[in-house]
This record gives C-alpha cells, sequence and structure tokens, in this order.
C-alpha cells in the first residue's frame, strides 16, 4: 500500500470515536426474511423497504410505525422491486424494477397524476440502482452500469435526458443527495478500495471524504446538510458510522458482531432507520440520533 496512503488512513484514525448513543435501538421488524434498503415517508409515520416472500417474489413493503401494520405494494408488478425512494414534496416515488433486460429500471411514479415514467439503460446486461430525488428540481440521480462501467447518472422525472455526472476510471454506487440540492455524495473504489466522494450535479468539484484502507459504502445525507451516515468494515464487519462534514470527524453509531447496513435518515434527522441481521435473521432497526449544533 502506498506510503501517502497509510498516512492518511492513520490520520482518519486519530479523529475516530465510538459513539455513546443512550438508546438502544428499536426493532421495527420481527420476522426475520431478508430485507433491503429501508426509507421514511415524507412525513416519517410509514417505512418503505424490499422484502422477499415465500413467493420468490421482492416486494415493496410500506409499513406504519404507529401501527407495525404493513402491505404490499404495486401486487400488480410480478418483477422484483428495490430501492424506494421519494421526492422532498412527496409528489413523486421512484423505484427500481427487474425486467430481464435491462436488468433493473427506475420507474417514477407521479403519487399525484397517477402517471407513470421510466428510464431504461441501453444494453441488456445493464442495470440501474439506487434512484435519489435532487431537492428543487426535477431530476433524480442513480447509479447506471453499462459499457462505460459503473457511473453515477441524472435523468428527468419524465425519465429522458440522462447524463453522466461522474466518468471516472472506477465502480461508482449509491448516490444520496445533499438537501440543498447541489451535491452528490456516492462510494467509489477511485483509489482502489470503495471510499466516499462528492461531486456537484454539474459533474465538477468531485472531492475525496474518506481514506481507508477497508472499504466506506451506502452514504446517506442528513436532513440537515451536516453530517453523512455510511457503512464500513473498519472494526472487522459491517456497522453504521457518521461522518461530521465541518470537524471530518468519523463516528461509530452501531458496534456489534453481526451486519448492520443501509442507514436512512428520517426527516427530521433524529432517526436512522437500517438493515441488521442479529442472530443470523434480518430485520430492520431504528436508533435515536444525537442532534449538533
Amino acid at each position: 500500500m502506498h506510503l501517502n496512503r497509510l498516512c492518511n488512513a492513520f490520520a482518519m484514525l486519530l479523529v475516530f470515536f465510538v459513539s455513546s448513543y443512550a438508546a438502544e435501538p428499536k426493532q421495527i421488524t420481527k420476522d426475520g426474511r431478508w430485507k433491503l434498503s429501508p426509507c421514511y415517508g415524507v412525513d416519517g409515520k410509514d417505512l418503505y423497504y424490499s422484502l422477499s416472500s415465500d413467493m420468490g417474489r421482492v416486494f415493496l413493503i410500506k409499513q406504519d410505525l404507529a401501527t407495525g401494520k404493513t402491505s404490499k405494494m404495486f401486487e400488480e408488478t410480478t418483477d422484483h422491486l428495490y430501492d424506494a425512494s421519494f421526492s422532498s414534496d412527496g409528489k413523486y416515488l421512484a423505484y427500481c424494477q427487474t425486467s430481464g433486460s435491462p436488468q433493473l429500471f427506475v420507474v417514477i411514479r407521479n403519487l399525484t397524476e397517477q402517471t407513470e415514467a421510466t428510464y431504461r439503460p441501453v444494453g441488456a446486461r445493464s442495470t440501474a440502482r439506487r434512484p435519489r430525488f435532487i431537492p428543487g428540481t426535477t431530476q433524480l440521480v442513480f447509479n447506471e452500469s453499462g459499457e462505460g462501467g459503473q457511473q453515477i447518472a441524472i435523468v428527468n422525472v419524465d425519465g429522458g435526458n440522462r447524463r453522466l455526472v461522474t466518468e471516472l476510471s472506477a465502480i461508482n454506487r449509491w448516490p444520496d443527495v445533499s438537501p440543498d440540492g447541489k451535491r452528490i455524495v456516492f462510494c467509489s473504489s477511485k483509489e482502489g478500495n470503495y471510499d466516499l466522494f462528492t461531486v456537484n450535479t454539474d459533474g465538477t468539484g468531485l472531492t475525496q471524504l474518506t481514506d481507508h484502507p477497508l472499504r466506506d459504502i451506502h452514504p446517506a445525507w442528513s436532513p440537515d446538510g451536516k453530517r453523512i451516515a455510511f457503512v464500513s468494515v473498519r472494526d472487522g464487519d459491517h456497522e453504521i458510522f457518521m461522518l461530521d462534514l465541518t470537524s471530518r470527524n468519523v463516528t461509530q453509531v452501531t458496534k456489534n458482531n453481526f451486519r448492520d447496513d443501509f442507514p436512512a435518515w428520517s426527516p427530521d434527522g433524529k432517526k436512522l432507520a437500517f438493515i441488521s441481521q442479529k442472530n443470523g435473521s434480518t430485520d430492520i432497526f431504528e436508533l435515536e440520533i444525537e442532534p449538533v449544533d
């Protein structure tokens, strides 16, 4: 490993602290089934996630957080559904759907007008994942694999006017957007393993946020714009960490011997939902997050 990379990693360790959250995570689901990519509804009252069923399908699930009641969305769709996301005004819902060719495409539903648009990557082996709406615009960002590798792309809510944000010789995945709509955070293998980077929505201003010998993935930008939650294996297994964007301090949020993954912020920034594989099951937990000044 290059000396400067070791020095940067050591510097990151100097600002590393283990979190002391008072509350234990609250268990949201208890069925133990495989789940993926939770997200909150715009009012924070419902949680949405992908769930594998006995039918061999991956459904999109809506769960009322007050009652625990769940319902399957779009049951008429026979494909698998992944990576749900809402626009900040609640007008649009986006998710990824399997189709065979391309492998996954983006569905954008206008919930007000009850219309639907799609973006389908070009190429039989192409696929799109993790759509996220850009606040203050009628666009969304996602990662797309194709002839140019895995890159970050933007498309309009009508599925048109697609353009690339990154054109890096690397695997670039799992974007999220700052609450002011100006910057995108994503994980990239640009420096040899997955680190966190940000870039302006026009593709300028590429900035590296983390530099660690072990991978940092699945970033989620806080609603106040001050922190980014992410997943890292820097303590031996997948745990949730927090990056303060002012100090660049990294704080560990979860610490145990099982996988914690896919953090998602509540709209008020007071909670994180995440997937945990505690005791060999896969369920969603919710953790209260301390505010920052």
